[in-house]
């Protein structure tokens, strides 16, 4: 169900009886259980600053440019570059 919830735009109404469910507020609950879980045991070991160790960004994510242009070739140097591309600003309405 949850993903399901998340690549669509069905409403818990649809998603009720696509699974047969006797009624919306168990879909919420099976979504929310199901977020509740993934936040407790997938988050952490596989996004974040924590999920990766420094050892792991230099041997697998820097590539041979990016140590040439920003650490004079040394292997042992982490590189990270970061930009606001995504980054929400949000807008004053005047």
């Amino acid at each position: 169900m949850y993903t399901v919830k998340m690549r669509t735009p069905l409403s818990h109404e649809l998603i009720t009886t696509l699974f047969g469910v006797s009624c919306t507020s168990r879909v919420s609950g099976h979504i929310n259980a199901a977020r509740t879980s993934m936040t407790k045991h997938f988050t952490i070991h596989h996004i974040g600053f924590d999920a990766v160790t420094r050892e792991k960004v230099i041997e697998h994510y820097t590539t041979d440019l990016a140590r040439e242009l920003f650490a004079d070739g040394k292997r042992d140097v982490l590189i990270l570059i970061m930009d606001g591309t995504y980054i929400y600003l949000g807008i004053k309405n005047t």
